[in-house]
């Protein structure tokens, strides 16, 4: 029980706090963005935009006749509000698939061996074929949680590579953040 105890500890630690940690970072950006973009689609910053860029002049008037930035304004903001909802929803729904999954997996650890030979009994195999089909199942989720790892950092290491080349700002962080996501 205190094995498992600590194992749960630990992983709470690895997994929980990060987590938490990268959604606040995603949050504050979101609200940021979505101040820009509405700074950007106001009439005051399509006018900017004409006078900083006059070549786009014309693009700028063609965007005009096929849409209407206000309204279109007021779509993106109710349609911000509606995800934010889901998005409560979906982290009330994540909060208690994850206390399930610790509470199980509690009890996976600290009784393995009483779960592995009831199980043993239950399926049509000799123990022979069982041990060799518990072996596969473990390499198996060794292997998937592995790749699963290198091909996260791998895109961390190629965003944050990207945003450097770029030279968009916090290039280390959003590596970092890309390769937690992924």
């Amino acid at each position: 029980s205190l094995a498992a105890a600590i194992a749960l500890t630990f992983a709470g630690i690895v997994v929980v706090i990060p987590v938490f940690g990268v959604a606040t970072a995603l949050m504050n950006e979101i609200i940021a963005g979505a101040g820009t973009v509405g700074t950007l689609l106001s009439s005051h910053g399509m006018g900017s935009l004409r006078q900083d860029y006059p070549q786009l002049a014309s693009l700028f008037d063609s965007l005009d006749e096929w849409l209407d930035f206000p309204q279109l304004l007021q779509i993106l903001t109710a349609q911000l509000g509606r995800w934010s909802g889901q998005l409560v929803q979906g982290s009330a729904t994540g909060v208690v698939t994850l206390l399930l999954t610790f509470y199980f997996l509690f009890y996976f650890l600290r009784d393995r061996d009483r779960a592995l030979a009831a199980i043993a009994r239950l399926v049509p195999l000799s123990p022979g074929e069982f041990a060799e089909f518990a072996d596969r199942i473990v390499q198996t989720v060794f292997a998937s949680v592995y790749a699963t790892a290198a091909v996260a950092a791998l895109q961390g290491l190629l965003g944050g590579l990207m945003f450097w080349i770029l030279g968009l700002p916090s290039p280390a962080f959003w590596g970092v953040i890309m390769g937690l996501v992924a």
